[in-house]
């Protein structure tokens, strides 16, 4: 329906040593697996405008399990948009883990982009 929001999320994370094309593919699998995992628990409110960005960062265990999220002081989105996007990031919690441990970040940085779907 026409109300359900749609984000892009892109990531940048630590970086790692370069490794071998396993561990890059690896990497960005894992980033693709959170990044699906959060947008499907957020619904972008109606002050948030298709297009605005918003950097997040999350802080997680090994095991996936968020302890904080955190909104980018330089956020655009209003109170309810980011309040939104964290409650997001704390629904998807536990993030993506099992099969990623090698890939796993424990700060990674996201930036969410408002779009329709």
């Amino acid at each position: 329906s026409g109300a359900e929001a749609a984000a892009q999320i892109d990531a940048s994370v630590a970086a790692k040593p370069p490794g071998d094309p396993r561990s890059r593919s690896q990497n960005a699998s894992y980033i693709a697996a959170i990044q699906a995992a959060i947008l499907r628990q957020w619904t972008r409110p109606e002050s948030v405008r298709i297009g605005q960005q918003c950097q997040v960062l999350i802080r997680q265990i090994p095991g996936g399990e968020v302890v904080s999220v955190q909104v980018s002081p330089d956020c655009p989105y209003d109170e309810l948009g980011r309040r939104s996007v964290e409650a997001a990031v704390l629904k998807a919690s536990p993030l993506p883990y099992a099969g990623y441990e090698s890939a796993f970040v424990r700060d990674p940085v996201f930036t969410f982009r408002a779009e329709d779907k």
